[in-house]
Parts: structure tokens; sequence; C-alpha cells
């Protein structure tokens, strides 16, 4: 039974709407990987760049105690408070970029994270440093007030060995060292 020219042109029709199809959808899946890349990647910018912000405003903030151990110029305590503020804003804005990555990477723990019902035995390594850096950053705003509680800070032997602790902390702080 010969095919009548209707059934011929229908059948090379669907011959070509078939391989149209596949490449859609094999463009549709690479478009889709290729945004959840970019996303990741994203995040982690996001994430260095954090890193790199609190790295460089340590180094301010610990300027702040030692150029009033030099020069006795209680203004440098402003200077002191607003860049641990500086630091706050940016270890919060850090954890926010953390904890939507990992929200991101398991997705079925969505709902456990975002409600703080994970116990923290099972926080990822990064949070367990986020708060490392809390702690230190703690340690070195206490040392740093009982230097500018210091009256005669020029000279002062007692401001030198804070300053020596505040030193150490911000450098196993840079190196990435748990402080106790």
């Amino acid at each position: 039974m010969p095919f009548k020219i209707r059934t011929k042109l229908t059948g090379a029709f669907l011959v070509m709407l078939i391989p149209l199809v596949v490449l859609i959808g094999i463009n549709s899946y690479n478009e889709r990987v290729l945004s959840l890349v970019l996303h990741k990647a994203k995040d982690e910018y996001r994430e260095i760049s954090g890193l790199s912000d609190i790295q460089i405003a340590i180094g301010k903030l610990i300027m702040h105690p030692n150029d009033y151990l030099i020069t006795g110029d209680i203004r440098e305590k402003e200077g002191f408070n607003s860049t641990a503020t500086e630091i706050e804003g940016y270890l919060l804005n850090l954890s926010d970029t953390m904890s939507c990555r990992q929200c991101h990477d398991n997705t079925h723990e969505r709902v456990k994270r975002l409600y703080g019902l994970e116990p923290k035995s099972f926080w990822a390594d990064d949070m367990v440093y986020m708060k490392g850096v809390m702690d230190s950053l703690q340690i070195i705003k206490g040392k740093g007030e009982k230097i500018f509680k210091i009256e005669k800070s020029v000279g002062s032997k007692e401001g030198a060995l804070l300053m020596q602790e505040i030193d150490a902390t911000a450098h196993k702080l840079s190196i990435g060292v748990k402080q106790k």
C-alpha cells in the first residue's frame, strides 16, 4: 500500500521536528547547568571578597591601638570602634553568603538550616571558622579597650605587651589557626 502525499509530508515534517526537539532539550539542560555553575561561582566570589574585606579591616583594626601607643591620641579609639563595627558587618554578610551557599548545596536540608534546627556539631567547617573569627575579634576588641584605658600610652610596657597579644591573635586569625 503506497503512502499518500499527505502522510509522506507529515513524516518528513516529523523527521525534521524530532532533531529540533532533541536540540532544544539539550540546550535547555546545558543552560540550566551553566546557570547553576555561574550561581556557585558568584557565591564563591562573594565569599572570597568578604574574606579579603575582613582581612584588610582587621589590619586596619589593629593599627588604631598601635597608633594610640605611639601618639597618645585618644581619637584612635573612635577609629577602632568604627572599624570593629565595619568588621561585624562584613562578618554578617559573609555568614549569610556561606549559609545561603550551604542551603543551595543540600536542598533537602534547607528547612533545617533555615530555622536553626541543625545541631552545631553538624555545622560546616566554614561556620566553625566564622565562629573562630568572631571570637578572635572579641579578643582583639577586649585587649584594644584595655590599651585605650592606659593613661600614659607612649612608651607603656603594659600597652606593648597587649599589642603583642593583639598582633599574635590577628596573625593566627590570618593564617586560619583556631583560637583557644
